[in-house]
């Protein structure tokens, strides 16, 4: 393979790994974010049944933060999954095109490499029927009839 060649789908599968990091480390900050929602959302569900022995103050305490800090973080939170998710819209995108580009490069470096192996063949074709009309002259200026390598003409 041939130094340009090399470079291009060196530098295409670069660019196909970064995008790839990319979409997965947006897909680890949904999950993270994800996971913190649902331990937030299991608090809520725990608190009311823990509190048998709990007095209504404290109920309400617990209401209390329940609707300030937590739900103000849960919100927090489910605004980041949204941009998590736009995110992994632009960045699942950006992995689709980089394989995109990276085949396309793949198939341009094979077909220039077929070119080439084509190329060489058509050469070698020609440099053989040059080396057998050499030699059909060769044979009928010494005066041998038919084939240059039998010395009458009935077998090669």
């Amino acid at each position: 393979m041939s130094g340009p060649d090399s470079e291009l789908l060196r530098v295409s599968a670069l660019l196909r790994d970064r995008a790839l990091a990319a979409y997965r480390r947006d897909l680890e900050a949904e999950a993270r974010l994800r996971a913190e929602r649902d331990r937030i959302d299991a608090l809520r569900r725990a608190a009311p049944v823990g509190s048998g022995g709990l007095s209504a103050h404290q109920v309400l305490g617990m209401q209390a933060i329940w609707q300030g800090e937590l739900l103000h973080r849960r919100a927090a939170i489910q605004m980041g999954l949204a941009e998590a998710r736009a995110r992994q819209g632009y960045s699942g995108s950006a992995a689709r095109a980089a394989f995109s580009r990276d085949e396309a490069a793949r198939r341009l470096v094979e077909t220039a490499r077929r070119a080439r192996a084509a190329q060489w063949l058509a050469a070698e074709e020609r440099s053989l029927e040059e080396l057998a009309r050499l030699r059909l002259w060769r044979a009928s200026s010494e005066g041998r009839a038919g084939r240059p390598n039998c010395p009458d003409g009935r077998y090669p």
